[in-house]
């Protein structure tokens, strides 16, 4: 009788190729899970590191490994077809435009048994590349997004050609910011001058305006205005000034001396991102607009009677309606005053609103196949009417003033954000490949 006993077999050498990235902080991505996560500023341009390590227990059928960083601004559009005699189609064109595109090999001169074989060993290379603060920070949409990413690959040849396999990757979320570092908290705004921009009158509504003439609704209506920074930053703040001068306003032209009124129905501040993103192939154009933010400040608001100033009966302090707002979880996402404006025909109302922060902001960039441009609006309603009428017999006039405005990343907080490599740094990984 024979005992047949099955011979153990030995164990497969292994080959890993691992890719490290070092930073301090993670992010959650858009798409799931975190990555390593690094503040960079105009004067003060964020270093990236990172090492690749590959280990080998026997000899390996490859030339080299080679390690790739990529910083890329990509359009993303419908499908199109791949050819005149093809149905085949693309399930999107991507377009990507290179802000940087950097190669290192990590072998060099170690030993090889023969060319295209290395011999069994651990082998690493680590580097080091800037973030210059004109690029874009990392943003994702349906329609574009923009990378930073390490790649990491070994190089095979095959019949006389270089083709690359076993690759591992690790983004890295940007977060640039053309703030010049000075010693504030982060996401505070620097003092900025003020533009200002002159609300324009939307036709449509009920008025009893829209039978004059231009003339007499300049003399009738009160002019409104819209006064803020320029440039904005994700997740900070920025302080609004609305003004409604009723002075140049005539009574007589109503014919009515007992004085007229004007209270404020509604404003609603609102921030509009537009993706324009452009085909290599075609002339094909898509837009997408998409408001980030909508608040309403409805309660507050002073109100002009004849010839001087009426403070309404509701508090000074502004609240956000949060039936009516998009962004912000509690009234404490907008702060307003009101100043002492007695015998004026003028009011004037510091609003602060928050912004959205990463990612659900892009910064705003230009390139020739993807566009993101921001557009701040206030959209204002005002009752006006002479003193003796109702409410409801007042004439309703809406009024709108838009800004084009520019975000960036946040100021950044003692000028690194702790972006330093040290010992105690936990190492980002890619998952490792076995070859």
């Amino acid at each position: 009788m024979f005992n047949l006993l099955k011979k153990s077999e030995p164990s497969k050498p292994k080959t890993l190729l691992t890719l490290q990235v070092y930073t301090g902080q993670t992010q959650e991505h858009p798409k799931g899970g975190s990555v390593p996560l690094i503040y960079s500023s105009f004067d003060i341009p964020a270093t990236l590191q990172a090492s690749v390590t590959l280990e080998t227990e026997q000899e390996l059928k490859a030339h080299d490994v080679e390690l790739v960083f990529r910083a890329e601004a990509v359009a993303m559009l419908p499908s199109v077809s791949t050819g005149f005699y093809s149905n085949a189609v693309a399930p999107f064109e991507s377009v990507p435009h290179y802000y940087m595109r950097k190669r290192w090999t990590v072998l060099g001169s170690a030993p090889r048994v023969k060319p295209g074989r290395i011999v069994p060993g651990t082998y690493s290379k680590a580097t080091t590349t800037h973030i210059d603060s004109a690029w874009p920070s990392s943003w994702y949409s349906e329609r574009g997004f923009v990378r930073y990413i390490f790649e990491a690959s070994v190089v095979k040849m095959k019949f006389g050609e270089v083709y690359r396999t076993d690759m591992v990757s690790q983004e890295i979320w940007v977060v640039n910011t053309t703030w010049i570092h000075e010693p504030y908290s982060l996401g505070a705004s620097p003092s900025l001058p003020l533009e200002t921009v002159q609300g324009v009158r939307v036709e449509g509504l009920r008025s009893k305006l829209s039978g004059l003439t231009t003339t007499k609704k300049a003399v009738l209506l009160p002019t409104v205005s819209m006064s803020m920074p320029g440039m904005l930053s994700f997740g900070g703040q920025v302080s609004v000034l609305v003004t409604i001068d009723d002075s140049r306003r005539c009574d007589d032209v109503l014919g009515d001396k007992s004085g007229t009124e004007v209270h404020v129905e509604s404003v609603h501040f609102v921030l509009q991102e537009e993706v324009v993103t452009k085909s290599r192939i075609s002339t094909e154009t898509i837009k997408i607009v998409r408001d980030k933010m909508t608040i309403a400040i409805n309660d507050g608001w002073p109100w002009i009677q004849s010839s001087f100033l009426t403070n309404s009966a509701s508090p000074q302090n502004g609240n956000v309606d949060e039936k009516r707002t998009k962004y912000g979880d509690s009234p404490e996402g907008s702060r307003s005053s009101s100043s002492d404006q007695s015998n004026s025909r003028k009011i004037q109302r510091t609003i602060t609103l928050r912004l959205p922060p990463i990612p659900e902001l892009a910064s705003t960039f230009s390139e020739k196949y993807l566009q993101v441009t921001h557009t701040f609006k206030m959209t204002i309603k005002l009752r006006i009417g002479q003193s003796r009428e109702t409410e409801k017999d007042r004439t309703l006039e809406e009024f709108q003033a838009k800004m084009n405005v520019s975000i960036t990343g946040p100021r950044l907080e003692g000028g690194s954000q702790n972006n330093e490599m040290t010992e105690v740094l936990p190492q980002y990984s890619a998952s490792g490949s076995t070859l």
